[in-house]
């Protein structure tokens, strides 16, 4: 009698447990988010991806009615920031915004740096905007088309200086995929986006693959001519410079995205939460205008859709950096 005494009491005490768990879950549902909520983003501030995600975090707090407020920890390529996130309390409070760099290309080409697993580690909330590269000249270059790039540097290989704004991120890979294409070219790695625009308007390399974020006022200004865009369509403000596919590489075509994610472990109710309010703020008006006017693209997808992409970018850059033995 006393052993069953002894089974009952465990079985009403495992019960209440899982009864006082569930009910902590629907309470905080229910209340999410009862405090301010912090997006890490693993960036300085005042560049492409910090201005994408404040303008994603301003419309969020309008949706959530509590302040979201985007902190700047940056620091090893958005390694940092990330990596805080991950061992951040997984109660909703604590986000990343971020651009693909820590997540898809870190682990592959610097995995002895990155401390976390960007697939298991983090939970995908929303890809909302995406920075298109592009590839410009100076504006009082000979090459007018990319077609007349292609046949320059085929006929002379190794002699083009093509500038890349830093290592282990998309123009960088997009590089050594042209190559792999038959597009010998030298890359010239600068210290980020300011230094890669000087290099080329001062004559040190001859073109230059950054973003049309931080290039469309030089195009507008004839400082630089825009020879393609490595999107998947071509631009409205710009409906005349082709996509890198109409040109032959469609390979090449490798998208630099904006993203959220919260911790893997996040109360499921919580991310649903977040899920839908990011959906609502993508796409909000606001929202629109101001990536329009960064020159940004808006694309919303959900969380499985996003992490998907992460995986098929992921692939790609493995078997760049294979074969141009670009890992550590």
């Amino acid at each position: 009698m006393i052993k069953l005494n002894r089974y009952v009491f465990i079985f009403f005490l495992v019960t209440n447990l899982g009864f006082s768990i569930l009910a902590n879950q629907l309470y905080a549902a229910e209340t999410y988010p009862q405090k301010p909520i912090e997006v890490i983003i693993p960036y300085p501030p005042g560049g492409p991806t910090d201005l994408g995600i404040r303008a994603i975090t301003e419309q969020l707090s309008k949706i959530l009615k509590t302040p979201v407020l985007a902190i700047n920890h940056d620091g090893g390529s958005g390694i940092v920031g990330t990596n805080e996130v991950v061992q951040a309390k997984k109660d909703g409070y604590t986000l990343l915004g971020t651009s693909s760099t820590p997540i898809v290309s870190m682990p592959i080409t610097k995995p002895k740096e990155v401390p976390y697993d960007s697939i298991k580690d983090l939970e995908p909330l929303a890809h909302c905007l995406s920075i298109i590269v592009d590839l410009v000249v100076k504006g009082e270059h000979p090459f007018n088309r990319f077609a007349d790039l292609e046949k320059y540097v085929k006929a002379n290989p190794g002699r083009l200086n093509m500038g890349v704004p830093g290592a282990a991120i998309q123009p960088y890979f997009i590089f050594h995929i042209l190559k792999s294409k038959g597009l010998d070219m030298n890359s010239i790695v600068s210290k980020g986006v300011p230094q890669g625009t000087s290099f080329l308007l001062g004559g040190h390399t001859e073109a230059l693959l950054s973003s049309i974020s931080t290039d469309a006022q030089y195009i507008r200004e004839g400082k630089m001519k825009a020879l393609a865009f490595f999107s998947n369509n071509r631009l409205p403000e710009f409906p005349n410079v082709p996509t890198i596919g109409e040109v032959g590489y469609p390979e090449a075509a490798l998208i630099y995205w904006i993203g959220f994610f919260a911790p893997r472990g996040t109360p499921p109710d919580v991310l649903d939460v977040l899920r839908k309010a990011f959906k609502e703020a993508t796409t909000a008006p606001e929202v629109v205008a101001k990536a329009k006017k960064l020159m940004y693209v808006v694309e919303y997808k959900p969380g499985h859709e996003l992490k998907a992409i992460i995986e098929a970018q992921q692939k790609i850059i493995r078997d760049i950096s294979t074969k141009a033995k670009i890992m550590e």
